[in-house]
């Protein structure tokens, strides 16, 4: 059964536990969908697309991703809030952050510079070193799947991750990631090595900070990551000798994610390390989140306007106030407005009333 949603498209009653109340957007495996946790949590939830649900060998990619989600944590990434790898269209369930995709930022507002660069580059070295850390090869760092939030980059899409120590769904030698984003081994041996996520930070870094791709335009590009040296121009002093080692051609020639992320951390002297932890601190159970969040002067990247849980209310009533069964839940009306207090007017334009009336 599905319900109406918006732009026209039927959304799914529920998946799983949770009531979809939008459309976020479709990719290669699956649909993901903003929905509410039972505490009013925002959700964004993932399901499999139709199509595969009785495909094996995408089951077992969805499930992968799944035991990934469970073994990587850390600062600059989205925990997995729930998930059920056998149901009969496998999903999974991550926090809901709002934020432009790194690609959409720079279309719309142009390149990070200054301490947003830098602070980009350092949290998403940061996540790739959680992620190494954890025995996982990403395979798919890009500037879709990089979340400018409000609090900080986030690195996501873990749907062709690959566990270190198990042997891919792929077969030998098949290249597995998105063209004009991987390392020249991918290409050239078919393999992926925790630093062919080095190579793609690289270009990652590049692109934040440049607006356009090291290796120039989509035709060709995979013989020049291949064959040629890299166009870094635009890339601020601060961080082109670490952009340079990760774009090496040799695997063995690139610093591993833990020493960039150790760098770039000490540029942000003296609270650096405070922001971006050690390894040896995120490991510590209970301990995936910096000491300090970031202060504007590390980041002061704008969200976009249509932040989904301001959009759309939670189907769960406030806490304190039951539900009224005989009213139809309808996600499109906005939440009710707190009361007025008492010698308030309503500021223009906001919900909070907040400015006095004069007498």
């Amino acid at each position: 059964m599905a319900v109406p949603g918006s732009g026209g498209r039927s959304l799914p009653a529920r998946i799983g536990p949770y009531r979809p109340v939008h459309r976020i957007g479709s990719g290669g495996m699956g649909t993901v969908y903003f929905a509410y946790g039972h505490r009013s949590q925002p959700l964004a939830v993932k399901i499999l697309h139709e199509d595969f649900a009785h495909d094996t060998e995408h089951r077992k990619r969805f499930a992968r991703e799944i035991s990934t989600l469970v073994k990587v944590q850390g600062p600059f990434l989205l925990p997995l809030i729930d998930a059920d790898a056998n149901a009969g269209r496998p999903w999974l369930a991550t926090p809901y952050v709002p934020g432009h995709t790194l690609e959409r930022y720079v279309r719309a507002h142009g390149p990070l510079t200054g301490a947003n660069l830098l602070t980009f580059a350092t949290a998403t070295a940061h996540a790739l070193a959680c992620i190494h850390a954890a025995g996982v090869a990403h395979r798919d760092l890009k500037p879709a799947n990089v979340i400018l939030a409000q609090d900080g980059p986030r690195v996501l899409d873990f749907g062709i991750a690959h566990h270190l120590d198990a042997t891919a769904v792929t077969r030998t030698r098949m290249t597995t990631g998105t063209p004009g984003w991987m390392a020249p081994e991918q290409f050239t041996a078919g393999r992926t090595v925790t630093a062919s996520d080095v190579f793609t930070w690289g270009l990652l870094v590049a692109y934040a900070a440049s607006g356009r791709h090291a290796f120039g335009t989509p035709t060709g590009i995979d013989h020049r990551i291949v064959h040629a040296q890299p166009d870094l121009s635009g890339i601020p002093a601060g961080l082109l000798t670490e952009v340079t080692a990760a774009l090496s051609k040799n695997p063995d020639d690139r610093p591993d994610a833990v020493t960039l992320s150790g760098i770039l951390a000490d540029a942000h002297n003296p609270q650096g390390t405070l922001v971006f932890p050690t390894m040896a601190y995120t490991r510590v159970a209970g301990n995936p989140s910096p000491v300090r969040t970031l202060e504007p002067s590390d980041w002061s990247v704008p969200v976009p306007d249509t932040d989904l849980s301001r959009l759309f209310r939670s189907p769960y009533p406030r806490p304190g106030k039951a539900a009224d069964p005989s009213v139809p839940y309808n996600p499109f009306q906005a939440p009710p407005e707190p009361p007025r207090p008492p010698g308030t007017r309503k500021r223009p334009g906001r919900a909070a009333w907040a400015i006095p009336v004069q007498g």
